[in-house]
């Protein structure tokens, strides 16, 4: 076996992606060597440890094969914290690719194992993932419930971003149910609760949220408020170093521009959208390049 010193000396978001790219071959292999050799806290140590990774770079292949490893790991040193933690990391892959009807079952072992060894703020995060789930499998009216009991555990327990993600989850499939005026409410609730935080970095969760309130007032018709969060979206995004989540937001107000008339605007925005996409092979890039062709 060759060993490889790692030196860390990683000064930014950027160089950290930078590295954690590099390495992402090995790093994969290092999760199966550690189960095939017995090391099972290791086993799902490592791909708990790249859980921040993943959720911004996707890599959605090395995601989902080194979690079911690790949840294989888990499951063998009868770990059940461990357990529910890779379940609930392995369904947001799950989800990310459409395999919703996998991800469901993930996420009610979770609960009920968090349920069960305590603690309400615990719970609340694979609660909300299970509402996440829900809408995207369907079934909007379970996932309001869920979300509703999410801001009630937050609120017990003083979890203030969690509350926050659980009315952003609502703002968000209120949204998608074509209700825009609830979703603007929770939307602002959720921004309120995001920015008593004091944060020392760029709020990935405050990006999503903006991005959501650009849509919802952009359909309410009100184009010059959009425009703002639109704008703090893509620049927080843009920060973390998201390409996927930039290219979303520059999408948004893309949109935003051309209804307020500046065409220049919008096509400069979609073309850096283009961009991305292109780079990052995303199927989303025929729909953006629609929208320049619709321009001209």
């Amino acid at each position: 076996m060759v060993i490889a010193w790692w030196k860390f000396d990683l000064r930014s978001p950027a160089e950290a992606v930078e590295w954690a790219e590099g390495e992402l071959a090995n790093l994969t292999e290092a999760v199966g060597l550690a189960h095939e050799r017995g090391l099972r806290q290791l086993t799902w140590l490592l791909p708990a440890a790249l859980w921040s990774f993943f959720l911004q770079q996707r890599h959605t292949e090395h995601w989902i094969a080194t979690h079911e490893t690790g949840l294989a790991g888990a499951l063998a040193a009868r770990d059940r914290a461990a357990e529910a933690t890779v379940r609930n990391n392995l369904s947001i892959a799950l989800l990310t690719v459409g395999r919703f009807a996998e991800a469901v079952p993930h996420l009610e072992t979770c609960v009920a194992i968090r349920t069960a060894l305590g603690g309400d703020a615990d719970v609340s995060a694979p609660l909300n993932n299970l509402g996440i789930a829900s809408m995207e499998a369907g079934l909007p009216e379970k996932a309001v419930d869920v979300f509703q009991q999410v801001v009630e555990y937050s609120r017990k327990s003083g979890g203030v971003r969690r509350r926050a993600g659980a009315h952003a989850n609502l703002g968000q499939l209120q949204f998608l149910l074509g209700r825009n005026a609830e979703s603007l409410v929770e939307c602002l609730e959720a921004e309120r609760l995001y920015r008593q935080q004091s944060l020392p970095d760029p709020d990935a969760q405050l990006s999503i949220v903006l991005n959501t309130m650009s849509e919802a007032l952009q359909r309410l018709g009100e184009p010059d408020r959009a425009r703002p969060p639109a704008e703090e979206s893509v620049a927080i995004r843009t920060a973390l170093c998201d390409r996927r989540g930039t290219a979303e937001s520059l999408r948004q107000l893309g949109g935003v521009l051309r209804d307020l008339g500046d065409r220049d605007g919008a096509r400069r925005a979609w073309t850096e959208t283009a961009d991305i996409l292109r780079d990052l092979d995303d199927p989303g890039l025929g729909e953006v390049r629609e929208l320049l062709a619709a321009l001209d």
